[in-house]
């Protein structure tokens, strides 16, 4: 400890202030008044460490004596003062540093994991392409157990805890959930051993969709004739306040009578902040005057819209709409949201995330859907069920099943795999939410 005496050689207390004054103390006033004080950064609440120490000759020797799970992974700050030379004059001023600690034993090979999959391509398989490997590595010389811990709901591992020998590396193989919905997934798993050290994995997984429709698509030889139009996709919300669409991954299709005749990529303009699409629209002479359609797909979500132009549009051979100066066509998701099912060949579990436009199966499920007679639709919550019969007066349904309800699964069978679509009206709120009675 530094000691200060007085003239008469008397030890006495000193204070020594980090910025020096004379006489005129306003200054340190000024910046502890806590309304106008120097930029400094709060470290947050310290904790006081048992340590012990000792030196050799230029070398001093810092033990903390503390266990390794409550310091582990913690920035330690450490301060020496009153230390002396070999002439026994003190140092000026303390020294501070910072150490960070980190007694882990068990290792990942990859502390960060960033995985990609196709939606609908996934499968929950060890060893497939979606399957990904990380690897436990123990650099000690000693048998230690491990736990992973903290796994999200869409992700398992083929060996959640066992044994590590010294100096072994052992393979972990990390599964997602094969059924996850377009998105990205972020999440920390931990791999912890016997005394409660735990090492993070950090994982990001981006399940991203495919656009359904491809211009290759559209048959240009038989649709030598084309119109132009100019518009913007406007995004409905449930609660009255939309936008417009800015994602230049989005793609909007253009069809007349079923068939594909036009699709392009939609196209934001950051200095403008303004989005647009640009459709060339192809068609021949017996599609003048014809309605046209338009559907959404949205990258970020894998959803599909039908669109609503603010003006009823017709195919017109050579036609400009929308172009400048006129005002762009207005396209908006009111018209509601296509629900894709993917069904595999037997039995399948379904449900509806939006109100069909109309609930009943006949309407719901045409035989040019894809459905093949015999193939069945069961409702647990009715207690019936319905056939599709093909006869020659007529191919739909029967039974005791005719109308359906976005708010019960159903179980259905179906001979051959194949996909189909319920068209309807997004759930809002209310109708999306459940009251469950004790």
């Amino acid at each position: 400890q530094r000691q200060f005496r007085d003239a008469n050689g008397n030890v006495v207390e000193k204070v020594v202030p980090l910025i020096p004054v004379t006489g005129n103390p306003s200054p340190i006033t000024a910046l502890a008044d806590k309304s106008n004080f120097a930029p400094t950064s709060d470290k947050g609440l310290f904790s006081k460490l048992n340590f012990g120490w000792t030196f050799n000759q230029e070398e001093l020797l810092i033990n903390l004596k503390m266990q390794n799970n409550e310091i582990n992974k913690q920035n330690i700050y450490i301060t020496v003062r009153d230390v002396e030379d070999l002439h026994g004059n003190p140092m000026p001023s303390p020294v501070s540093w910072t150490a960070f600690v980190d007694r882990c034993p068990l290792r990942w090979d990859l502390n960060t994991q960033s995985y990609f999959a196709w939606y609908g391509d996934m499968t929950n398989e060890p060893g497939t392409a979606y399957c990904y490997q990380d690897i436990i590595i123990n650099s000690t010389g000693k048998r230690h157990q491990f736990k992973i811990e903290s796994l999200p709901d869409w992700l398992t591992v083929d060996q959640e805890y066992g044994s590590i020998e010294p100096l072994e590396s052992k393979a972990i193989h990390f599964c997602p959930d094969y059924e996850m919905p377009v998105g990205v997934y972020t999440d920390i798993v931990y791999l912890t051993d016997e005394n409660g050290l735990s090492e993070p994995l950090y994982i990001e997984y981006t399940v991203e969709a495919r656009c359904p429709w491809e211009s290759s698509s559209i048959n240009q030889e038989s649709n030598p004739n084309t119109m132009s139009l100019r518009g913007q996709v406007y995004i409905e919300s449930e609660y009255g306040i939309g936008h417009y669409d800015s994602d230049e991954l989005d793609q909007v299709a253009v069809f007349c009578e079923g068939q594909m005749v036009g699709l392009t990529n939609n196209t934001f303009a950051g200095k403008t902040n303004t989005s647009f699409v640009y459709l060339t629209i192809y068609g021949n002479t017996d599609m003048n005057g014809k309605p046209l359609s338009f559907k959404l797909w949205q990258a970020s979500t894998g959803k599909i819209y039908n669109l609503t132009p603010s003006a009823r549009q017709k195919f017109q051979a050579n036609a400009l709409r929308g172009i400048s100066p006129d005002e762009p066509i207005r396209l908006s998701t009111s018209a509601g949201e296509i629900q894709q099912l993917s069904l595999l060949q037997g039995w399948n579990w379904v449900s509806w995330y939006v109100r069909p436009t109309s609930a009943t199966l006949n309407a719901l499920f045409p035989f040019e859907s894809g459905f093949s007679e015999g193939d069945l639709v069961k409702s647990p919550t009715a207690q019936s069920f319905a056939e599709f019969v093909i006869t020659p007066d007529t191919m739909g349904w029967k039974g005791s099943l005719s109308t359906t309800n976005y708010k019960n699964m159903y179980m259905m069978r179906v001979r051959n795999g194949f996909n189909t679509t319920v068209e309807g009206k997004a759930l809002t709120e209310d109708q999306r939410t459940l009251t469950i009675r004790k």
